[in-house]
Formats: C-alpha cells, structure tokens, sequence
C-alpha cells in the first residue's frame, strides 16, 4: 500500500484519489510536503471532530455524518469508492432545509456533493484532485447543522440524548 501511496503522481489509479495527499502530489509537491499536508488535515479533522462530539446537545447524527467525512479526510490513504458518506451527507442536508426557498438554494451543491463520486475522475484529469477539499466542504456543512441544532434544539425543549456524549462514553 505504501508503495501505490507514495508513487510519483501521475500513475492511471490516482485519479481516484480523494485525499489531501494527493492533492499535494498533484502540484509537484515531494513526499515530506505531501505528509505534512496531510498531518495538517489529519489535526483539523481531530479539532473540527473534537468540538462536535463535546459539544453535549449537538444534533447525534449530524456529528455521525460530520465525522464520518472527516475520517476521509484525515486520511492519506483514501479512494473515491470509500466516498460512501457523502451520500449520507447529501441527505442529511437536504432533509433538513425548511423551506422550498432553503432546499432550492442547496440544490446545486447538493447535486454536486451527490454526483461527485461520477465528477471526480474528470475533475482530477481536468485540473486536480479536489475530492478532498470537496469532502471538508461538506464535513464543514454537517459540523455547522450539528452545532447550530443546539439552539433549535434547546428552544424547543429536545435535547440530544446524553448518553452519545463522550464524557459517559468513558472517553
């Protein structure tokens, strides 16, 4: 594995890469530059989850969906069919506008968000391997629902279950 992971960029299979690694090496960046990065993305995707899941009233499944997106992009190691969770994100999203006004203005970055696992060999041969900025877009949309749930949630009198918090989770 390690071999096909620090290969020159360029070989048939990274074009279906979808990590901050790849990126890296896209643009020429060496095999230190390209961990680096991605060490980088790996503490941001840490700090972006650790916020969420100690946040005790945060929508549960959002952060489940959250965190899901922000194992891919804490990895290095990552292929376009392991993309799975964007899905789940994509109807995590939509389910919660609240207007037909809401939903109409997601629609295009949902479409995309939906139909990038069919975009992502074109857009990397294109241009760049940009799955994974594409992935903390979304991390970052379902971190933001989950975060904002709070006040929504505390106003109305629903609070998340306190088992998922990680304090009575022993961690």
């Amino acid at each position: 594995m390690q071999g096909i992971l620090e290969a020159p960029f360029g070989q048939g299979y990274q074009v279906h890469a979808i990590t901050v690694f790849a990126l890296v090496r896209s643009f020429g960046g060496d095999l230190p530059a390209a961990y680096a990065a991605q060490a980088v993305a790996a503490t941001v995707a840490v700090a972006i989850a650790w916020r969420m899941w100690w946040t005790p009233d945060a929508d549960p499944l959002m952060r489940v969906c959250a965190t899901c997106l922000l194992t891919l992009f804490a990895t290095p190691y990552g292929w376009i069919y392991d993309g799975i969770p964007l899905a789940l994100a994509v109807v995590l999203l939509a389910g919660r506008q609240r207007s037909s006004v809401a939903l109409t203005t997601a629609l295009l970055p949902l479409a995309l968000l939906w139909f990038w696992p069919y975009l992502n060999r074109g857009v990397t041969i294109a241009a760049y391997p940009l799955a994974s900025l594409v992935i903390l877009a979304a991390a970052a949309a379902c971190s933001r629902a989950a975060l904002e749930s709070r006040g929504a949630a505390a106003a109305n009198g629903h609070i998340a279950d306190p088992q998922l918090h990680p304090a009575r989770l022993g961690c």
